[in-house]
Formats: structure tokens, sequence, C-alpha cells
């Protein structure tokens, strides 16, 4: 699994740009990780039954991996909170579940009260957004609004999840967040 092909790759391979499955499977990673599959991933999950998955998704319209799962790993489906980005994708994920759905608010064009009034009619489970966006109060109006946790990222370092904590958010994305971790 990667998370896009261009800062990832690179901060993970020394490269950049997409390849084929092969290469990207042979490719050799920094610090003795090992690169997954889709299977690899949900196979894993399947072994470790306290864990969740949040999507993430980028190639592939979060309803896809939804029926991927139930098709393949049906009692993965539980234990999945999928991210949407576009009010357009909230129907076909609403077939799967309704409360394991996760407004991702950052890709959204719309304003912050179009986005509220869609939630109070559309019911998610919470509200993931840049720490930008919660600095500037939109968390806060999530919280007081609709009462829907907020999820905030990138939160990479003690002090930011504490200064997160401090404005209520509920939980946290995060790349690494150890003390001493190196970037």
């Amino acid at each position: 699994m990667i998370h896009d092909w261009d800062k990832t790759r690179e901060k993970l391979f020394g490269k950049r740009g997409r390849v084929s499955f092969r290469e990207f499977k042979s490719d050799e990673m920094i610090k003795s990780y090992s690169q997954m599959s889709l299977d690899d991933i949900l196979e894993w999950f399947v072994a470790h039954p306290d864990t969740f998955i949040v999507t993430d998704t980028k190639d592939v319209e979060p309803a896809e991996f939804l029926e991927y799962l139930q098709n393949n790993y049906p009692d993965l489906l539980p234990r999945t909170f999928v991210q949407i980005y576009f009010f357009s994708q909230y129907a076909e994920v609403h077939k799967y579940s309704t409360k394991a759905i996760i407004f991702g608010s950052y890709h959204l064009k719309n304003s912050d009260e179009e986005l509220l009034e869609f939630l109070r009619v559309n019911p998610c489970h919470a509200v993931s957004m840049s720490a930008e966006k919660a600095e500037k109060g939109f968390a806060l109006k999530v919280k007081k609004t609709l009462e829907l946790p907020t999820i905030v990222f990138p939160v990479n370092s003690l002090e930011d999840e504490q200064k997160f904590r401090n404005l209520g958010i509920d939980y946290f994305f995060t790349d690494y967040l150890y003390p001493n971790q190196e970037k």
C-alpha cells in the first residue's frame, strides 16, 4: 500500500512516479519495511480482530472498495470506516454502512455551512479536516452544531496532539506520533 506515487514513494523508496505492481513489490524500502498489496493488508486485518480500517482512497471510489470487501472479506465491513470526500459519494457508500462514514472535508469546494447542512441530513460517524481548518474553528462548529466526533490531520508531534486535544478534537491521523520519531 502506498499513499501517493510522489512524496511518499520518494520518502520510502528514494524514487518518484507510478510503477507497475511487480516493480512496486520488488523495490527495496527504507528501514526494511515491507510493501503490501490490498489483499496482504486485508489478511493482516483478518488476523488482528481488534483493529479497524480507515480508508483514504485515491484511485478507487470508496463504494468500489466496500464492494470488494463485501465480496472478498465481508467480516471486515463492520470494522471499516470509509472516508468520503464529496456529497455525490454518500448515497453509494451509505448502501453499505450508515455509521461508519467519515466525511473528509479537505477536498470539498463547498462552504462550511453547506457541509454542516449536508451532514444534518446525511448521518456520518465523524468529520475529518486539516489541522489548519480545525484551528480556524471548523472543528468547534461541527461539535457544537452536529455533536459529531472530529478528526484532524496530520498530527505528527506530541505537542500538536496536546494542542488539538485542548481544542476538543477527538481523533488524529498521523504519519508517526512517537517522541523523538524521525521524519
